[in-house]
């Protein structure tokens, strides 16, 4: 499967919003109060605090540097393995049934989707990067509505994808 230039757009913003996530925090840390906002309840906001120090800062930009150097790479290899069946988990005489269209079609669903999930983790970790730090400065007083729209549309999509690939690998 050749990826297109949506797969390779969504590819380039999740490592900008990465780099974001590092500038950020990296900018505004000497303005930062002692201590900062680590947890936020529901609603956004701030209902845990911890002492302000490089790891409270930078565990959000670790967390999305660790996924993206993981997922990546397996939706790259996804999308240029040679025999699509091999990335369909079913019983064998299951797997069978299926022809090379469906196959490369849950393919393209599952490279897709990942992106996109990719991409709205990416996007929902900024968000919550940047929300934090002008919460700790006194900007706003939670996380905004930002968060909460990322959230859903990460759910419904994630629910979307599944119903997708299982609709095609057990018939329509």
């Amino acid at each position: 499967m050749q990826l297109k230039n949506y797969h390779w757009f969504m590819i380039i913003v999740c490592l900008v919003c990465f780099g974001l996530t590092l500038y950020y925090p990296l900018t505004y840390y000497d303005m930062l109060p002692y201590p900062i906002p680590t947890h936020f309840n529901f609603k956004g906001e701030p209902d845990g605090w911890s002492p302000k120090s490089m790891a409270n800062v930078l565990i959000i930009p670790i967390i999305l540097g660790l996924t993206l150097l993981f997922m990546l790479p397996l939706t790259l290899w996804m999308a240029k393995v040679d025999d699509p069946r091999k990335l369909i988990n079913l019983p064998k005489k299951q797997l069978e049934k299926i022809t090379t269209e469906t196959a490369e079609e849950v393919r393209y669903t599952t490279v897709l989707h990942l992106l996109i999930i990719l991409l709205l983790t990416s996007l929902l970790l900024l968000a919550i990067t940047l929300n934090q730090i002008m919460v700790a400065l006194g900007q706003t007083a939670n996380l905004g509505s930002s968060v909460l729209a990322l959230v859903i549309l990460l759910l419904v999509d994630t629910l979307y994808f599944t119903w997708k690939v299982i609709t095609l690998t057990y018939g329509k």
